[in-house]
């Protein structure tokens, strides 16, 4: 993660360096993304859903591009 920008209440703009490499593990590229990210934040009602997700944090919509 290189960059977390908050453009409102619910959405971020984030941007991330992603590495690739072989299995003997030497670098074979690096590319960078960016996307923006959306949220919702519902409490969870139930035991069950206290267990599943205990922050009550979904991601609505989520979009990313890589850039050149």
């Amino acid at each position: 993660m290189t960059s977390l920008l908050r453009l409102s209440p619910t959405s971020w703009e984030l941007r991330w360096t992603e590495e690739q490499r072989g299995l003997d593990g030497l670098l074979l590229g690096k590319s960078q993304w960016e996307g923006i990210v959306t949220i919702e934040v519902v409490p969870p009602t139930s035991e069950e859903a206290i267990h599943v997700n205990p922050l009550g944090l979904y991601v609505t919509d989520l979009r990313w591009t890589k850039q050149l």
